[in-house]
């Protein structure tokens, strides 16, 4: 998992070390607030997922608070078709991203890892 807020310095090329993190993933979760889907780099990221092999069937859409405020006009029609995921955004904790682990846990046994578990409650949100 890479996290920009504890994997960059101040100076560090920040378009090349996204582009080298989505290169070396197997998976992503794309984390759907009202501004992350009205980000062209967030959008950028979900459109490099659709076409990068190492992505294939393995991106997993979740929906951060209300469903009804994430606008889905700057998602990505094949996205918009997907299962998303809910995560409520009031309390999170284990409970609420256990079926997210269970999505990436049951991605990685499909490609042949170790990971285990099946993937929890999906919903479609429109």
């Amino acid at each position: 998992m890479w996290d920009p807020d504890l994997d960059h310095l101040p100076g560090d090329n920040w378009a090349a070390m996204v582009g080298r993190a989505l290169e070396e993933s197997e998976e992503m979760v794309v984390l759907l607030t009202p501004a992350a889907v009205d980000s062209p780099h967030v959008k950028h990221e979900i459109e490099y997922a659709l076409g990068a092999r190492n992505y294939s069937n393995r991106l997993v859409p979740v929906v951060v608070g209300d469903p009804k405020r994430v606008s889905t006009e700057n998602i990505p029609w094949i996205v918009r078709r997907m299962p998303w995921m809910h995560l409520d955004d009031h309390e999170i904790g284990v409970p609420e991203v256990r079926p997210i682990a269970d999505a990436i846990h049951r991605l990685d046994r499909e490609r042949g890892g170790r990971g285990g578990g099946g993937i929890g409650s999906l919903t479609h949100v429109r």
